[in-house]
């Protein structure tokens, strides 16, 4: 599996990658994208950004194998810039708190409410 940046043109497989409105040449054009791609299809992405000495992961699609390897980016530049990252994952949402905790994130507090539901905060330091 190849890990690249978005361009513009994988705008339309992102979008039908989802199940939710997603505006994807925004999403593109506004934060760092990753996709993961096997052969010609891209099977997952990530989307982030960095703020306030964070790396905040706003956007994770894709199978878990796809997903743990796409975070291995946003923890490399963190690592680098020697900030955290941290991650938003719904209470409810096993699998992913499963996959974020794998790759070594810690749950560190509430996060905010989505669409009415509940959420963990995740933390990523090297350290």
């Amino acid at each position: 599996m190849d890990v690249r940046e978005a361009e513009d043109a994988d705008a339309a497989a992102l979008e039908a990658l989802v199940d939710a409105d997603l505006d994807a040449d925004r999403l593109v054009r506004e934060r760092t994208v990753l996709v993961a791609e096997e052969g010609d299809e891209i099977r997952g992405f990530l989307s982030y950004d960095t703020w306030s000495g964070t790396v905040h992961v706003s956007t994770m699609v894709g199978e878990p194998p796809v997903v743990d390897e796409l975070l291995g980016e946003p923890r490399r530049f963190a690592d680098a810039q020697d900030i955290p990252v941290e991650i938003v994952v719904p209470v409810h949402d096993d699998e992913l708190q499963s996959i974020v905790t794998g790759a070594g994130f810690e749950r560190v507090g509430t996060g905010p409410l989505f669409d009415g539901d509940p959420s963990h905060r995740y933390r990523y330091n090297e350290d």
